[in-house]
């Protein structure tokens, strides 16, 4: 049992569990039933394996023998002794704490499963639940939710490994910040950035329905404005040139809506100097960026230019890299 799992942040992980009633499974269980899990890809790996020392919650529903999820749904059972169970690796195999069983009488199973375990998320038959996460308090960690996995009854084989298939998917958004010299710039002219921030932007949100395709965010909170902005990047003044540079860290942020609401107006307030002159100017994400939402899983890059069955169930799981939005520049004079 292996796992090739990608990501791209670094995780500190905690562990959920809750308790509930113990669930008996096949009265003869042997090694050739064993449960497990296998992390499959959805393009070539090209970044390091999931770190042995990580782990992910997973959770499994039980529908009798002809019964499918989309259909049964409302019939299926906790097959698990715990709603979630841990996942880790141990002896060369990605397992639970406690060893599971396909079941014997012809039923299926079905899989939810999400990293890092510090989520604190809740699992339904409706999928990955999280509540009030708010990015401000949890910087720079990610939440990646697998694909449902249903109906399944025996370990399935993918690129050499066997298990159930499972592709963790990146349910927040990245956002970076370039900046530079405008080429346009007068020879001899000194520019320096000294901050960027972010103002009419929501930090905190619901995420339901994870697993499924019509997973969303919602409930958005935490609204920061110019008297309380989203801080990028704070100096007291760095010299540019005219190569764009990454200024402050990429930023988790919660999915979301720029386009202007109300007295709502999404933007990045930028403050530097020409030739020692402090300046100021704001960049709207929907005027000026071309940007006009957060979408889950995109990396965005904003740059600003100033100067002018009889098988072990086994736990695979991959993570779909990040897809970068390298969106559209804008230059202040």
């Amino acid at each position: 049992m292996r796992i090739n799992l990608h990501i791209l942040s670094v995780m500190t992980l905690g562990v959920l569990t809750i308790g509930c009633a113990k669930i008996e499974h096949s009265p003869t269980p042997s090694s050739q039933h064993l449960i497990g899990y296998e992390v499959i890809e959805d393009k070539p790996a090209s970044k390091a394996a999931f770190p042995t020392t990580e782990k992910f919650m997973s959770t499994a529903y039980k529908l009798g023998s002809g019964l499918s999820w989309d259909a049964d749904k409302a019939y299926a059972t906790q097959y698990f002794d715990y709603l979630q169970e841990e996942v880790s690796y141990e002896d060369l195999y990605w397992k639970t704490g406690k060893e599971y069983y396909w079941p014997y009488d012809g039923g299926s199973l079905t899989f939810f499963s999400y990293t890092p375990t510090s989520v604190g998320a809740t699992i339904s038959t409706d999928g990955v639940s999280v509540t009030g996460w708010n990015v401000v308090s949890e910087p720079g960690k990610v939440i990646l939710v697998a694909d449902i996995a249903k109906d399944k009854t025996k370990n399935e084989s993918y690129a050499g490994f066997s298990g159930v298939p499972t592709l963790f998917r990146h349910k927040l958004s990245k956002v970076s910040f370039r900046v530079a010299k405008s080429s346009f710039a007068e020879e001899g002219v000194d520019v320096s950035i000294k901050s960027i921030k972010i103002v009419d932007i929501y930090v905190q949100g619901n995420y339901s329905r994870g697993g499924y395709s019509n997973d969303a965010w919602s409930d958005w909170s935490g609204l920061r404005d110019e008297d309380d902005p989203y801080v990028v990047y704070d100096s007291a003044g760095e010299m540019l040139d005219k190569t764009p540079v990454q200024k402050g860290t990429d930023m988790i942020m919660i999915p979301q809506m720029l386009s202007a609401e109300g007295d709502r107006h999404p933007r990045v307030l930028v403050e530097y100097t020409t030739d020692g002159t402090i300046k100021s100017a704001e960049c709207f994400f929907v005027e000026n960026f071309r940007s006009g939402q957060w979408a889950k899983g995109q990396h965005y890059t904003y740059t600003i230019y100033i100067g002018v069955g009889q098988y072990p169930i086994e736990f695979d799981g991959g993570v779909s890299e990040w897809e970068s939005s390298d969106l559209g520049s804008v230059t202040v004079d």
